[in-house]
């Protein structure tokens, strides 16, 4: 717990940063959060996201698969793989948030900026899957990387929230 709560006490901290710094606040410019409302914001940050995605994705990739690797292999190969599958299931979503977010120029359109937009977010998903399975061995439990990748998730849906003035309606 204490690992977990430091993590995400580190991603607050940063997430609050970036929205505060006018050269990083654009980082949460996203279309998405548009229309959500605050009914919507607070299912999202409370409910949505630490249950249907960052619960339900560290126990895949962090309890399941990370656990059947490391039977069979060191840590470092089991997170190599469970990382690797955790950075492939991000394809969709990141295809889908460049689509939702055309302000985006060239990356939005088709063809390879698109693709090397993607391909980016997959590295960066399965380098972080890394830090995930480092709290999953410091922490011994799943607590640690389910608040982390809460703490990702949720907050940086919240700043978005703020960022594109949904608190103004």
């Amino acid at each position: 717990l204490k690992w977990g709560l430091g993590a995400f006490g580190i991603v607050l901290v940063c997430i609050a940063a970036a929205v505060a710094v006018p050269a990083t606040r654009g980082f949460f410019d996203d279309a998405r959060v548009g229309d959500v409302g605050w009914q919507g914001m607070l299912y999202q940050v409370f409910i949505r996201i630490p249950v249907g995605t960052a619960f339900f994705e560290e126990f895949i990739f962090r309890g399941v698969l990370f656990a059947f690797y490391r039977r069979h292999r060191s840590d470092l190969s089991a997170a190599t793989w469970s990382s690797m599958w955790f950075g492939l299931w991000h394809v969709v979503p990141g295809w889908t948030a460049i689509t939702a977010n055309s302000t985006i120029g060239d990356v939005a359109g088709e063809g390879g900026a698109r693709v090397a937009a993607v391909a980016g977010g997959v590295l960066a998903t399965w380098l972080v899957g890394y830090v995930f399975c480092w709290l999953r061995i410091r922490g011994e439990h799943l607590v640690s990387p389910v608040l982390l990748h809460t703490a990702t998730n949720s907050l940086a849906f919240l700043a978005a929230f703020i960022v594109n003035g949904a608190l103004h309606t």
